[in-house]
Order: C-alpha cells, then sequence, then structure tokens
C-alpha cells in the first residue's frame, strides 16, 4: 500500500471499499450516540468528502504474471 502509494498515489480498489465499509459503519454508529445532531451530520459529511477524494484516487496498475 506505502508503495502505491509511493509511486502516483495509488490506492487499491479493496482500500477502497474497505474504507467505504468502515466509514459508512462509522456513521451508523454514531447515529445511534447521544452526539449532538450537527456532529453527527458533521462527521458524516467529512466522511462523505474523504470518501469523494478517495474514490478519485488512481488504482495501481495490475501486474501482468
Amino acid at each position: 500500500m506505502l508503495r502505491n502509494w509511493a509511486n502516483g498515489g495509488c490506492v487499491s480498489r479493496r482500500a477502497k471499499w474497505s474504507a467505504t465499509l468502515m466509514m459508512g459503519l462509522s456513521s451508523i454508529i454514531l447515529s445511534f450516540t447521544q452526539a449532538p445532531l450537527w456532529a453527527v451530520a458533521l462527521a458524516s459529511i467529512c466522511m462523505a468528502c474523504v470518501l469523494a477524494w478517495l474514490w478519485r484516487r488512481p488504482e495501481p496498475a495490475r501486474n501482468s504474471a
């Protein structure tokens, strides 16, 4: 993962999906806490922005074996 990032800021599709699932789960759990609604909304918006940025990152080239 670090080599991919160092070689052009690439992020694998598996890492993108893992981040998406974890942030979605975190947002759902956060919504069931006693946190103020504005805090839940702000955290969810921040996670959505990070995911939008993450999914726009290139994916590493597949090794031809």
